[in-house]
């Protein structure tokens, strides 16, 4: 049982990935609240709790798996320019993307401080008992093995998007950290506001650093462009590009960020790390209202201004140090966008059909028994034949 004490959130493999050492056993760390830099710290010793899976070592065994699967394709990334993964590569890739976001510290702190901030608004917007029958059906799950089935369920919410693999710019290089999955939006509709980055939104950018040389770039086709002369696989010439990406990158950490060499992150750690101090976010979460105007129309209110009154509202969260806006450059939002407006909290989708057969295909992974796969599951749902770009993954 001791050899499975010590169970990594982030994996070590991930972590060996950006060593400073040729043994890999090594890394650079900036802690943020102790605005220390360590130019040796001990993998080993990041991102871990005792017993985190459990006692008995079983599921971080089969995590293993996944793990192996998922550094292999990086590896073939870093070693090959024009490499890119074939279809079973991308449904691991997102298997582990999903999982890899869903296990952290800072997904865990994210979903509790909502539940535990938004109490006192539904109660004012909806009244005390309304409020408490509904976070009493969304609260949280605590037990880390739903989570990561709920996060495995949900990964095929991912695979329409467009994947391109960046390199770092000449003499630069990619820093990551605890909470190394980005999700973010830069797609703000004036009329939604509220609008997300949950994994089928419309707008939706997933970032993740897979070595100091290497970024996993991935957008819906239907809102965002980006021009490229190899599909799928950019060198970024601009240094700006990589700074825009590591300041997004260290903004979504929640303790540490992780590098190999702070000479080519494009900017001072221990300035950056300041910066993030007086941010601090660990814990704490912005809460916004939005009320209904018209149909599929929210602006923003308060829960003080809007006590005692009937109506429809959206409550939106955010960490008080956002990632904001990632410009890059040949990076842009389309002219026309293509999305569907569902007209609820879900806001806009990237595809309404493959939206509901999602949430019906984890609501069926939450009950007991055997579940089939994802593509099963499509393949006979009866709105199957009115999905867009997910056909050709499943089909």
């Amino acid at each position: 049982m001791a050899e499975h004490k010590r169970q990594h959130y982030v994996p070590r493999s991930y972590l060996q990935r950006f060593a400073n050492n040729a043994e890999r056993t090594t890394i650079c760390i900036g802690n943020i609240s102790t605005q220390r830099v360590i130019l040796g710290a001990s993998i080993r010793d990041q991102c871990y709790k005792n017993y985190y899976y459990g006692t008995d070592g079983k599921l971080e065994v089969a995590i293993s798996s996944l793990e192996g699967h998922a550094i292999d394709l990086f590896r073939n990334i870093d070693r090959f320019d024009n490499y890119l993964p074939n279809r079973a590569e991308r449904e691991i890739l997102w298997l582990y993307v999903a999982t890899l976001r869903g296990r952290t510290e800072a997904g865990e702190l994210l979903i509790a401080s909502f539940h535990e901030g938004s109490a006192d608004l539904m109660a004012k917007l909806y009244g005390a008992a309304a409020a408490k029958k509904a976070l009493e059906e969304t609260r949280p799950r605590t037990d880390v093995i739903d989570s990561l089935r709920a996060h495995t369920l949900s990964s095929a919410s991912l695979y329409d998007l467009r994947v391109v693999f960046l390199r770092a710019a000449p003499e630069t290089h990619f820093l990551t950290s605890d909470a190394p999955v980005i999700q973010t939006n830069m797609f703000r509709p004036s009329s939604r506001p509220d609008h997300s980055s949950g994994m089928i939104t419309a707008g939706l950018v997933v970032i993740m650093p897979i070595s100091p040389s290497h970024c996993l770039l991935a957008f819906a086709p239907g809102v965002y462009s980006y021009r490229d002369t190899n599909p799928g696989r950019v060198t970024l010439t601009k240094r700006a590009d990589v700074i825009a990406i590591n300041r997004a990158i260290s903004a979504s950490s929640l303790r540490n960020i992780y590098f190999s060499d702070p000479s080519r992150i494009g900017f001072s750690v221990n300035r950056r790390l300041a910066e993030l101090a007086r941010e601090d976010r660990e814990g704490k979460v912005v809460l916004q209202v939005y009320a209904e105007v018209e149909a599929g129309k929210y602006v923003r209110t308060t829960a003080d201004a809007e006590e005692g009154k009937k109506g429809s509202y959206l409550i939106s969260h955010h960490f008080t140090r956002p990632t904001g806006v990632l410009v890059l450059g040949d990076f842009n939002v389309r002219m026309k966008p293509s999305f569907a407006d569902t007209r609820s909290a879900a806001g806009l989708v990237r595809d309404r059909a493959w939206a509901q057969i999602v949430q019906e295909y984890s609501d069926l992974g939450r009950k007991p028994g055997l579940v089939p796969s994802a593509r099963d599951f499509a393949l006979a749902h009866p709105l199957f034949e009115r999905v867009g770009g997910w056909k050709a993954w499943l089909a």
